[in-house]
């Protein structure tokens, strides 16, 4: 018998992960499954030699049916089905072709189907009677065993985890259905059983194929901003307001801007970021740019940034370069309450807007299940806008609060050729408008070089003050005592959990008093780490040391420094051809190889513990204008905060 309701925890009521269930279908040597629900879909291992049959489950009137997929028009139907919230007879027949029906019980709509129809016995206490009345319809009958688990003795596990018991839901070999027929089938003929079990096989052999993601070419569902000449738009736009802006070196910073525009042309971005631009400046609150986009020169005349990216040294290959296929993270934060608001204008703008999901697991505190789903709950910030409806390219779920959202993560979602878009709460920025409106004030206003606000930053009298009211936070800037903003923004990368156990704050507290003298393996890094005292303290600074040494670009840094991060994904003989290729480079760059050595060394080691630049910069400064209203508006600042 083939095994064709498989519940997988991605449905939120099973302890089967993919990777259980193949090793179970491996074990029992089961080549097909049919499984109730298509988040897992896409995760489904390109050489896995399972056949996957994808089925949802649905209210109809009163009935619960299960459309599976026969082919790819069938995935396609049962897919737009799961964007309904509720299926009627019409929506029903309009997306029947390429399905087949289950139910466990008779409507005379289901003879639509004619012989791709069957009726359901399953052996579950729950349908004992139901089975009976199916067998006297003499409709075509299968057989069904929910699973839900993948051993008889998890029952106990299960109950344990959801409250509820599903009894007799596991993988059963044919002494447990004999077992299972003796005790719950006794109004059954047996030879029937055997011919609803039989009738698997007959249901699999309808099937073909399915390609679970269909991706799209040339960033076809990239979201559209509504204007003609885009390029030629934006590219007059950004000129016009650097020409606003005072800058000492405009040959360099007109330079910079060329190079990025190229790169946003050249993935197709241009319509991405007009359509953030166009929020900032239509939508009336208080944002700010964080993570790796802050490097955009593009984005800050744009004034989606208020961080110069010259100014600080950060790397724009860091945020985007030509040997990245994936599309880029712009992370816009928000004031803490306006942020449905903002999806609503995007909503009412751009129509094709949808809110992303987030699986959260079991995890440590569990070790047998800690990779299984336990929920399914609305993204804090992704959202995903696109050029056409999604309803028959990604399926929809239902979380605990009833809301629909996309059933795949954002890895997914990117590969298939879409963009999320992550607007982010945050509260501090509420406090900073409310006091800036009660007193007048705007960012020009706050003078970065503000000796009394380094001064409470050196006490560490962080109380309240973003991103350093912790324990680590107060420690770090008491041993560091920041004069600077550069301090500060070094601190907010060495309060990290890796930084803090290699204790990089107490070396940098060393250098900066002149403790002990700064070391650097070669005269080439002096430029690079000289700021931060010899201590790559920046994933960026990772970059310039391989960019400098082996002559390679910064884009090709940026790869470097990824499969550096992600070593123990490759293989010892990769990752040596890799570390012989930069030695050799540097040789050729009058480097010795064993100096080369010692910085590949030096690299791999502090590539774990060296942080995003960009996203320290813009965080530094929100920390020091939350300071700055601490200690200038000490009443009002107190006041936001309840």
């Amino acid at each position: 018998m083939i095994n064709l309701k498989v519940y997988l925890d991605y449905s939120q009521k099973s302890l089967i992960t993919l990777e259980s269930l193949i090793e179970c279908l491996k074990k029992q040597k089961q080549v097909y499954v049919g499984i109730v629900g298509l988040e897992v879909l896409p995760y489904i291992p390109s050489d896995c030699d399972i056949f996957f049959i994808p089925s949802i489950q649905i209210k109809f009137e009163d009935y619960s049916l299960l459309l599976y997929a026969m082919n790819q028009t069938g995935y396609e139907n049962i897919m737009l089905l799961t964007h309904l919230k509720v299926i009627n007879k019409e929506i029903l027949l309009k997306h029947k072709e390429g399905t087949l029906l289950i139910a466990s019980n008779y409507h005379k709509v289901f003879d639509e189907w004619g012989d791709d129809f069957y009726l359901e016995i399953n052996s579950n206490r729950n349908y004992i009677e139901q089975n009976v009345k199916n067998f006297k319809t003499n409709k075509q009958l299968i057989y069904l065993n929910d699973i839900h688990y993948i051993q008889e003795y998890e029952s106990r596990h299960y109950g344990y985890k959801y409250g509820y018991d599903v009894n007799e839901a596991w993988f059963k070999d044919d002494v447990d259905l004999q077992n299972s027929f003796d005790k719950y089938c006794l109004n059954i003929p047996y030879n029937t059983l055997l011919k609803s079990m039989e009738n698997t096989y007959e249901f699999v052999k309808k099937c073909k194929p399915i390609k679970f993601i269909k991706t799209f070419e040339k960033q076809e569902l990239y979201p559209v901003y509504p204007i003609k000449d885009k390029k030629y738009f934006l590219k007059k736009l950004v000129f016009q307001k650097f020409r606003k802006l005072e800058v000492s070196n405009r040959e360099l910073y007109e330079k910079r801007l060329e190079y990025e525009m190229e790169l946003y042309d050249s993935k197709n971005l241009i319509d991405y970021l007009l359509i953030i631009y166009d929020l900032v400046k239509n939508f009336k609150a208080c944002y700010n740019l964080r993570g790796s986009a802050v490097a955009s020169l593009v984005l800050y005349v744009l004034g989606i940034s208020v961080v110069d990216p010259l100014k600080y040294n950060l790397m724009f290959e860091r945020f985007l370069n030509d040997k990245r296929n994936e599309p880029p993270d712009i992370d816009l934060e928000i004031e803490h309450e306006k942020r449905d608001e903002v999806i609503a204008y995007l909503r009412e703008k751009y129509t094709t807007v949808y809110e992303m999901g987030v699986f959260s697991k079991w995890g440590k505190n569990n070790i047998k299940y800690k990779d299984v789903i336990h929920h399914i709950s609305k993204h804090p910030t992704g959202v995903v806008i696109c050029s056409k409806s999604l309803e028959r390219i990604l399926p929809m779920v239902t979380n605990m609060d009833e809301k629909k959202i996309i059933g795949w993560d954002d890895k997914t979602i990117g590969k298939i050729g879409l963009i999320k878009f992550d607007i982010i709460s945050l509260t501090i920025l509420s406090h900073i408008r409310k006091i800036f409106e009660e007193k007048g004030l705007s960012y020009n206003d706050i003078d970065f070089e503000d000796a009394r606000v380094y001064k409470a930053f050196s006490k560490g009298k962080i109380g309240d003050v973003f991103q350093f009211d912790s324990f680590s936070g107060k420690s770090i800037l008491e041993t560091v005592k920041p004069t600077c903003f550069n301090d500060i923004v070094a601190c907010c990368a060495l309060n990290r959990p890796m930084a803090l156990q290699a204790k990089f704050h107490e070396k940098y507290a060393l250098f900066k008093s002149g403790q002990e003298k700064p070391r650097y393996l070669h005269k080439k890094l002096i430029p690079i780490l000289q700021s931060t005292y010899s201590l790559p303290i920046y994933q960026d600074q990772i970059m310039e040391i391989v960019s400098v040494i082996t002559t390679q670009s910064l884009a090709e840094a940026d790869e470097f420094r990824k499969i550096i991060s992600h070593k123990n994904e490759f293989d010892s003989k990769a990752l040596d051809e890799i570390r012989f290729r930069f030695i050799k480079m540097a040789k050729d760059n009058d480097v010795s190889a064993q100096i080369a050595s010692k910085i590949l060394e030096y690299i791999e080691l502090y590539q774990e513990v060296s942080f995003n630049k960009s996203h320290s910069v813009s965080y530094a400064r929100l920390a020091f204008i939350s300071m700055w209203l601490k200690i200038y508006h000490s009443h009002s600042f107190e006041e936001s905060l309840k």
